[in-house]
């Protein structure tokens, strides 16, 4: 596709660049199964063996979509028309189509070995390494003013993550929404893989999750699933993992990607908690590849959320939620020392219940030793509540106050550097 240059060998790219250069080797990174049960990998340029990424460093952050987001303009769309539909497009080699400047090509040159010469091949990289660092916020900048162009030009109700678009209309003007992008990207010299493309529909899926907006008009809801391809990929490749003892930075920050995406089919970010362990060897400088206890743990507790947790529903009700109060108490020479307390006030009938629980000695001996419990006995109220009114909740829109700030954080992300 005229991306790369020709094979060269080390002689070659020697006399080629005076000697100042710098060669990245490539892997191939299995990602399980595609739709029609081959096995399909990525080739990755590893920026981080060649000393590339190690040395470089952006202050830029790059905000990427989540898969609520696509939830969030199902709902804006469904405000004005019941009648939603999805569709979606991909970009072909989509960081291949941003250039590399010419005077950082003699820093990318990729090593791939060839079986037919049985030796070490080397070709400059004209397009953006799929692997360096820097390569990211280079291919966003691109694909975010296309994303931005679309909606304020043609007010399409589109976003992007990184190459995937998804476009969100209703059904009578979606057509003219594809159209509009297909010509957009065509004029603007990006080319969109038809492979990839989802024509408009009812059920779309985005980023590895399953929408279905056919139950919006009758029932007032959409229904969210994790597609069943990414399940059995993602448990494969743990599986797999597990097995070799192995787990490297890239396959780290691969499975940490893939799994945050279906986190979102588990209502919000309740799967952050077994991301800690991969996040820490995903980021980790240090060349350490053996499965850590933490590690195991955490690997086999994804498993279990994506086999275990249930399908996710997003209901468009206007119904008024239940209100949560927790507190909790440490007073040393009280009996009990230790209480958590909890009110819950529903607005449909007014009624107010509360609770309190005494928190025994055995349980606070399992916790870090320190002065004051009050972090943790703040967030213990919020399961301690949850279970008190299980039932009552169930099925519930409801707002949890509650006045510990790292308490809060923890409900929220999931995790705590903290391992109590």
């Amino acid at each position: 596709s005229g991306t790369m240059g020709p094979p060269l060998t080390l002689e070659q790219v020697h006399e080629q660049y005076d000697g100042d250069f710098q060669v990245t080797p490539s892997f191939g990174l299995a990602q399980g199964l595609d739709e029609h049960g081959k096995r399909k990998f990525r080739r990755i340029d590893d920026h981080t063996a060649s000393g590339v990424n190690p040395s470089a460093h952006r202050l830029q952050k790059v905000p990427m979509a989540m898969v609520d987001y696509v939830g969030v303009m199902m709902r804006a769309v469904a405000a004005i028309c019941p009648d939603v539909q999805i569709a979606t497009e991909d970009m072909k080699g989509a960081y291949r189509q941003i250039p590399l400047a010419p005077a950082d090509v003699r820093y990318a040159i990729t090593a791939v070995y060839s079986p037919e010469c049985k030796d070490v091949v080397l070709f400059e990289m004209y397009g953006q390494p799929f692997g360096a660092g820097h390569a990211v916020p280079n291919f966003c900048r691109v694909s975010e003013w296309l994303s931005r162009f679309l909606q304020r030009f043609f007010s399409l109700h589109v976003d992007h993550f990184f190459d995937d678009f998804f476009l969100i209309e209703p059904s009578r003007t979606i057509q003219a929404g594809i159209f509009v992008m297909k010509e957009s990207f065509k004029i603007l010299g990006f080319s969109l893989d038809p492979e990839k493309s989802q024509p408009p529909a009812e059920v779309g899926a985005v980023l590895g999750v399953l929408f279905s907006t056919a139950a919006l008009a009758s029932e007032r809801r959409i229904h969210v699933a994790a597609k069943p391809s990414r399940v059995r990929n993602l448990t494969q490749t743990i599986d797999q993992i597990l097995n070799s003892g192995e787990l490297s930075p890239a396959v780290a920050a691969s499975i940490v990607g893939k799994f945050g995406f279906l986190c979102s089919t588990l209502f919000g970010k309740v799967g952050r908690c077994c991301t800690a362990a991969l996040r820490h060897r995903q980021y980790s400088t240090a060349y350490q590849r053996s499965i850590t206890p933490a590690l195991h743990v955490s690997l086999q507790l994804m498993k279990q959320f994506l086999v275990s947790c249930p399908d996710r529903e997003l209901k468009l009700s206007h119904e008024r939620p239940l209100l949560m109060y927790t507190d909790a108490s440490d007073v040393p020479g009280r009996f009990p020392q230790r209480l958590l307390g909890a009110v819950l006030f529903d607005p449909i009938d007014k009624s107010l219940v509360f609770s309190s629980w005494p928190v025994a000695d055995a349980i606070v001996s399992r916790w870090l030793q320190k002065e004051s419990y009050m972090g943790q006995l703040e967030l213990l109220a919020a399961p301690f509540a949850f279970s008190t009114w299980q039932d009552r909740i169930q099925n519930r829109s409801l707002i949890l106050f509650i006045d510990n700030d790292s308490a809060a954080a923890s409900l929220v992300k999931g995790y705590s550097a903290k391992v109590d």
